[in-house]
């Protein structure tokens, strides 16, 4: 049976990037030494043929550890990439109910920066003179300008938008870090919603493995930190569910949901099994952190999948109100982790 754990000391909380935890290290000669339980999860999988592709067969030992600092080391950040990578929008977005994936081509993607950039340096005039704040949207008054600089994506854009509010992000970040998603109804609201974002600007300049960019839309829904939680999965099983906004004490959180962790267990576990099944097997992910919101229906507690992310600890997604080190996820616990 599941139980609510409320967590109300946050100084050690959300953590990630522990580069130490990492199952691979490389030897004087610069081969791949890759953890072996670890790696005999992953080798068929994407990530697997990835690291083949760009390492070769790596050398399997057990209980690896990265053994030196990863700041100048270009090996540690391909693997870390990597491992973004597999987990990033375009590789599971199309099994969210009506989501848009929209490919970017090279010369548009250009483009996009470029405006981007002119957006982002001009942030302080735009929010001055249009009386814009961060949680508002820059509205673009020459939409003609975008249709001749940018015609394949307001093209795409136009063609499966269908009047409804969307999400957008692209494919491995949105604009929460720089200012609140709103829901978009244009394809140029969408763009200046985007562009006007450094994180999503440096998602558009970082040069990954696969070097194809995209946006991603799906539907808006009513996502707050009242309903917004992290689920942890390891070693395939659902090890753990947090509240996702650490910052913020929600009586809902507190009051509603705490008196029902094993129902929201029960409707995590049946979306995962869900997510598990249409997704193919190179693309399934028994080491993950899923972004979920919940709500309930008919006395039902129905979870509804927001992203899928890489497993923290040595990787890139912050652990909520959990600690990676010192508070881990257990999967035999079966808690659930509130604020109070």
């Amino acid at each position: 049976m599941a139980t609510t754990r409320f967590q109300s000391n946050i100084q050690i909380l959300n953590t990630s990037n522990y580069h130490e935890y990492a199952p691979i290290r490389f030897n004087n000669l610069s081969d791949l030494i890759f953890d072996k339980v670890l790696w005999l999860k992953i080798q068929d999988k994407w990530i697997g043929k990835e690291i083949i592709k760009t390492f070769g067969n790596p050398l399997l030992e057990n209980n690896v550890k990265y053994n030196r600092e990863p700041d100048d080391d270009t090996l540690y950040w391909k693997i870390y990439h990597l491992f973004n990578e597999w987990t990033s929008g375009n590789q599971w977005y199309n099994i969210i109910p009506n989501s848009i994936i929209i490919e970017i081509s090279q010369k548009e993607l250009d483009i996009l920066i470029q405006i981007s950039n002119e957006l982002i340096s001009y942030d302080e005039y735009y929010k001055t003179h249009l009386e814009c704040d961060n949680n508002e949207e820059l509205n673009c008054d020459n939409n003609e300008e975008f249709d001749d600089i940018l015609p394949e994506i307001i093209c795409n854009l136009k063609n499966k938008m269908s009047g409804i509010g969307y999400f957008v992000k692209t494919q491995d970040t949105s604009t929460k870090k720089d200012y609140t998603p709103i829901p978009v109804y244009t394809p140029y609201d969408a763009l200046v919603h985007i562009l006007s974002s450094k994180q999503c600007n440096k998602s558009l300049k970082m040069s990954n493995i696969n070097k194809t960019k995209y946006l991603l839309l799906s539907p808006w829904k009513n996502i707050s930190a009242d309903n917004e939680f992290r689920v942890f999965v390891i070693d395939d099983k659902i090890a753990g569910i947090s509240q996702q906004n650490v910052n913020k004490i929600s009586d809902v959180m507190i009051n509603k949901w705490s008196c029902v962790a094993e129902d929201i267990y029960i409707g995590v576990e049946k979306l995962y099994d869900n997510i598990k099944n249409l997704l193919p097997y190179e693309y399934q992910y028994d080491q993950c952190c899923l972004d979920i919101w919940i709500e309930e229906i008919d006395g039902c507690i129905i979870a509804n999948l927001i992203e899928i992310n890489g497993r923290g600890l040595w990787g890139s997604s912050g652990s909520s109100l959990y600690c990676w080190k010192y508070d881990p996820p257990i999967a035999e616990n079966r808690e659930l982790l509130i604020r109070k």
